[in-house]
């Protein structure tokens, strides 16, 4: 037997199945949950639907406004009420034209001052004068009546790619637990192409 017959007998057989089948597993758990995800979402819809327009209009047509349900089985007994709802939203995602046209409807109804403007300034917290510039700047917001807050925030995508440079890079780390942070590794599935 050759020296390399011997250093082969000796090598472990890797069994690739186990490996396979938690793949499979890994797999179908991620199909599972964005079945789920998808079975969540129609039943919010379907549960909105009942509550903003099925059961309102069926306690409508006999004109009340709540009824009660006797207990069924191990079901307990509860009540429908309907009760006001109310919900406004200008959202972001809005086109100029839009959002503009919801603060002129405001502004007409003499609510404008529902409307805030936001003015961030990002002051680099390397700049010697931060905390003194800061401090002006909330100032002179005060002498001419204006609320300001300040806020100090670390984007997450700054912090990670900073986190992943001074992994890659083996440099010193604070503890991952004070920057939220987390390393380690992560399986992922990539459809292959046929």
């Amino acid at each position: 037997m050759s020296l390399t017959d011997k250093a082969e007998a000796y090598r472990p057989k890797i069994d690739l199945s186990a490996i396979e089948a938690a793949a499979e597993e890994y797999r179908d758990l991620i199909k599972r949950k964005e079945d789920l995800e998808e079975q969540l979402k129609a039943a919010g819809k379907e549960v909105e639907q009942m509550a903003m327009v099925t059961l309102p209009d069926l306690l409508d047509t006999v004109g009340i406004d709540h009824v009660g349900v006797p207990a069924k089985g191990n079901q307990a007994a509860f009540d429908v009420v309907m009760r006001p709802y109310y919900k406004a939203v200008i959202a972001a995602s809005w086109d100029e034209q839009k959002k503009q046209d919801a603060f002129n409807a405001l502004s007409s109804l003499n609510a404008g001052d529902l409307i805030r403007r936001t003015v961030t300034i990002f002051i680099p917290a390397t700049r010697p004068d931060a905390p003194d510039l800061e401090a002006r700047l909330v100032a002179m917001a005060g002498n001419v009546g204006l609320e300001a807050t300040t806020d100090r925030t670390v984007p997450w995508n700054s912090l990670t790619s900073w986190l992943k440079e001074r992994v890659e890079g083996g440099k010193q780390l604070p503890s991952l637990d004070t920057i939220g942070a987390t390393v380690g590794r992560k399986a992922t599935i990539k459809d292959r192409k046929a």
